[in-house]
């Protein structure tokens, strides 16, 4: 499939946001649910671009040097792809000593993008928000979906499959460019950065300093900005 030559960082991308609420021990970095579970499903949505070959992941992870250190230290995991090998690699064990942060991936790669001043035709990550174990939180894990419009018709039902896995307390659909969001009218929804900027502090004005989990779930306003899919 070729894309058309005036494809850049302004491509216009189906956007969703899942806020999931884990099962304690299933939670989709931990290996036996990403296998048995969230990898197919990842995979029937970066099938839909011609680049699947290239996809390139970043995981963010710490961990304790021994039992008696007072602080966690970056985890390096090396240079990660779409195959077992890596994902071996990344995904928690049992009673792994890990903490998991952040997952993203990359259809193709970010080094292909930058080479050629284009933006991914897909884009996915979820983030653990129960990492700093602060209480309450409003969800267990953000998760952003973004799939690039030009590469052709997306399967609503593999994004279905997807949310369902994730325990979603809600999910929204809006249609947006890599770079900065829409302008939200009603002056609740924050995105002034591009797609894999998506953190849950800073996206919702209505909490305490920008943090959508100082607001209860039931009083995040939603609409007209997103389309409520779930």
């Amino acid at each position: 499939m070729i894309l058309p030559e005036n494809i850049s960082w302004n491509r216009m991308y189906h956007f969703y946001m899942i806020f999931g609420e884990n099962h304690s021990g299933k939670e989709v970095w931990r290996e036996k649910q990403w296998f048995n579970v969230f990898e197919p499903l990842f995979n029937k949505i970066i099938e839909l671009s011609p680049n699947k070959k290239d996809t390139g992941l970043r995981v963010l992870e710490y961990i304790k040097e021994n039992e008696e250190a007072q602080y966690y230290k970056k985890h390096k995991l090396g240079r990660l792809r779409w195959d077992k090998k890596s994902h071996i690699k990344w995904t928690l064990k049992e009673n792994d000593k890990r903490l998991f942060v952040n997952f993203e991936l990359w259809t193709p790669l970010w080094t292909i993008c930058e080479k050629n001043s284009v933006s991914p035709d897909i884009y996915l990550s979820f983030w653990n928000e129960d990492k700093t174990n602060n209480k309450p939180r409003q969800f267990d894990t953000l998760v952003t979906i973004a799939i690039a419009e030009d590469i052709g018709k997306i399967q609503n039902d593999a994004i279905a499959e997807l949310s369902k896995a994730f325990n979603p307390k809600r999910m929204v659909y809006n249609q947006r460019r890599w770079g900065k969001g829409k302008k939200d009218d009603n002056k609740k929804w924050y995105f002034i950065n591009s797609v894999q900027d998506t953190t849950s502090y800073g996206i919702y004005v209505g909490g305490k300093d920008l943090d959508i989990h100082k607001t209860k779930f039931e009083e995040i306003v939603f609409e007209p900005y997103w389309k409520i899919v779930y």
